[in-house]
Formats: C-alpha cells, sequence, structure tokens
C-alpha cells in the first residue's frame, strides 16, 4: 500500500512525499521474503517514454517475521514502469 500527494510541479518532475508499508510471504519459508517493511520519503516521478520513472529517497523500517530481526536505515530506489494508459479527453 502507497500514499503520496504531489507537492510541486515543474520542469517535468513532480515532487512526491509518501508513505508506504507492504507484507511479503514465502510457502517455502525462505527467510527474505518473509516480512514487513514500511517507508516514508520523498520521490521524484518524470514520464518518459510513454512511461513513468520514479527515483524515491526514503527512510525504510524492515522487520524479518521469520527470524524476528528488525533493521532500520535510508534507502534509494529507482524504478521504472510501462504499461497501458488511456488518453485523457477522447
Amino acid at each position: 500500500l502507497e500514499q503520496g500527494a504531489t507537492i510541486w510541479r515543474g520542469r517535468g518532475f513532480d515532487a512526491i512525499p509518501y508513505v508506504s508499508t507492504g507484507f511479503s510471504a514465502d510457502t517455502n519459508h525462505h527467510q527474505w521474503n518473509n516480512r514487513t517493511q514500511a517507508d516514508s520519503g520523498l520521490k521524484l516521478r518524470r514520464a518518459v517514454l510513454g512511461g513513468v520513472a520514479d527515483v524515491r529517497f526514503a527512510y525504510r523500517f524492515e522487520h524479518n517475521r521469520q527470524t524476528d530481526r528488525a533493521t532500520t536505515g535510508p534507502v534509494v530506489v529507482a524504478s521504472f514502469w510501462l504499461g497501458w494508459q488511456p488518453r485523457h479527453g477522447q
């Protein structure tokens, strides 16, 4: 789950503070897939090549439920999404 709001838009970029949380479970009991995590940070977004590129600067809390180990720290995450986008106004 993720929630954010655009607070600035200019020069083709959007600045979006956000919070997110995620949960994963693995029926084969691999410890790297049995975790809960939460992020809070800033996302810079730009439309490129018919898709969307994001760079996120966040602070992450991660709890491995199998080992009961919790870690926190800063993270930088980059992603690119390309998919169907309907044209508005047609």
